[in-house]
């Protein structure tokens, strides 16, 4: 619902989001905590360059530490309190997986079942929790097919018998 809104209705959502933020933005203030905002939840929106009153999110709550995972290679986080992992998709290259890699930056891979290592590369189970923004640098964020995932064959899912190797 909130994408749709974004799409056809962008300025009511962007004054909503807005608002929800200066009350977590105090909520989190009142309360000494660190907050996280995950942005993009079912989108792919490139956040940075959208702005409300000549602000981004990322420039207006500077405090908060916003994440998101994206399918754009090419999207780079301009902010140091925005974190991007990327997402492997059935036709994402291993050079390009290679390429995030040595940037230091996080790839998520869906596997079958999750393996410690694909390759030479620490993977991490990302199903433990969604906090992408605390995991350390350079690695593979695991994940496990689920629901209509379980049948894929499309090469989304990674099937760890036919895993090749893949050299950073």
């Amino acid at each position: 619902k909130k994408t749709t809104l974004f799409f056809k209705e962008n300025k009511l959502f962007m004054e909503t989001l807005f608002n929800d933020l200066n009350m977590f933005n105090q909520y989190c203030s009142d309360n000494g905590i660190q907050g996280y905002v995950r942005l993009n939840g079912t989108s792919d929106i490139d956040w940075q360059k959208l702005k409300h009153d000549s602000s981004t999110v990322f420039e207006k709550y500077s405090n908060i530490v916003f994440y998101d995972y994206t399918k754009d290679y090419k999207r780079e986080s301009l902010y140091k309190n925005y974190s991007l992992t990327y997402s492997r998709s059935e036709t994402t290259t291993e050079k390009q997986i290679k390429a995030l890699l040595k940037k230091g930056l996080n790839v998520s891979v869906v596997f079958d079942k999750l393996p410690s290592t694909w390759s030479s590369v620490e993977v991490i189970n990302g199903d433990l929790n969604d906090l992408r923004p605390l995991d350390k640098r350079g690695i593979i964020v695991g994940l496990v097919a689920k629901g209509l995932a379980k049948k894929d064959d499309s090469g989304f899912v990674v099937n760890t018998s036919r895993i090749k190797t893949l050299t950073v």
